[in-house]
């Protein structure tokens, strides 16, 4: 049996907010529905930066 981990940076959901430019209670509702997925350990939840940049560059193409 092989496991695999990826490495990745991850960012607190005050940080994710930021760089996305919405509310914390915004973000919940989004992880809530599956908008954006997220890494939860012990009590603490973080959003992988990778997430992070592929919802810029969604919500970058709806404004076009």
């Amino acid at each position: 049996m092989k496991i695999e981990f990826e490495t990745q940076e991850l960012l607190d959901l005050r940080e994710a907010a930021k760089q996305l430019r919405i509310t914390r209670a915004t973000l919940y509702r989004w992880m809530a529905v599956g908008k954006v997925g997220s890494v939860r350990f012990g009590g603490y939840r973080a959003i992988p930066r990778a997430e992070v940049e592929r919802i810029l560059a969604e919500l970058k193409r709806r404004r076009k």
